[in-house]
């Protein structure tokens, strides 16, 4: 069974955690202790500096003068959403044609030449990011009230059963299965998981926490291909 929901993912973990067999699905009861214990720990997670990143395209407007924007769910952001941890692409609308703005990383950003006073389209934008919260920086600051688009990387907020996982690379989903399976195995006190379980969620784990926390989808499809992995395949336990 495909994991494209968070139902899906539930359900999986608490099989692999030796709960319920391949026969019934999760109860409502399950379920929402698995959908409460999977949001903590994704919480959890960002402490780790490990990101569960969607991408999304979020639209606001640009304030004249303002150059600096904060993107989070805290008090009173620019942009109330979660953070956003990888720009990707950026453009600003004017007279209704939408221009790209150039991403720049910190060292092209700082060492580049500026006049902070001087208003005009934006050409420039660097993200600067924290464990919580989110900040873009544009140059120019903006003139006037232009609409502007941001696609990237967010973080992920708190998930509900029915929240999609397909724009969600594998390997994450993988990783919070195997970390949601080892928690309720502890919280239910049953049988051992098997030990493949284990050793594949420290492997990822480590993967994770020493690779950049934003680049989960540039990793080898060879990952995958352990003996665990293509036996489960073969008895029909896993699918894409």
């Amino acid at each position: 069974m495909a994991i494209t929901t968070v139902k899906d993912l539930i359900f999986r973990a608490y099989r692999d955690a030796g709960i319920i067999g391949a026969d019934r699905d999760v109860t409502g009861y399950e379920a929402d202790e698995g959908l409460d214990r999977l949001n903590m720990l994704i919480a959890n997670l960002y402490s780790s500096s490990i990101y569960i990143p969607f991408y999304e395209s979020v639209k606001f407007t640009l304030k004249p003068d303002q150059a600096e924007y904060v993107i989070d769910q805290g008090t009173a952001p620019d942009v109330n959403h979660a953070p956003l941890v990888s720009l990707e692409f950026c453009t600003v609308e004017l007279g209704g044609v939408k221009y790209p703005v150039e991403v720049l990383d910190y060292a092209d950003y700082y060492q580049l030449p500026k006049i902070d006073s001087t208003a005009s389209i934006p050409s420039q934008v660097l993200l600067f990011k924290t464990p919580n919260s989110s900040k873009i920086i544009f140059y120019y600051k903006p003139s006037e009230a232009y609409p502007c688009e941001l696609i990237g990387k967010f973080q992920t907020g708190e998930w509900t059963l029915t929240t999609k996982l397909t724009s969600l690379a594998l390997i994450y989903r993988r990783f919070l299965q195997f970390a949601l399976s080892r928690e309720l195995n502890a919280i239910y006190h049953v049988e051992q998981m098997p030990a493949y379980i284990e050793e594949e969620y420290q492997r990822m784990f480590a993967r994770l926490k020493s690779e950049s926390p934003f680049n989960g989808q540039s990793w080898p499809n060879q990952f995958f291909r352990s003996g665990h992995y293509r036996e489960d395949i073969r008895n029909g336990g896993w699918g894409s």
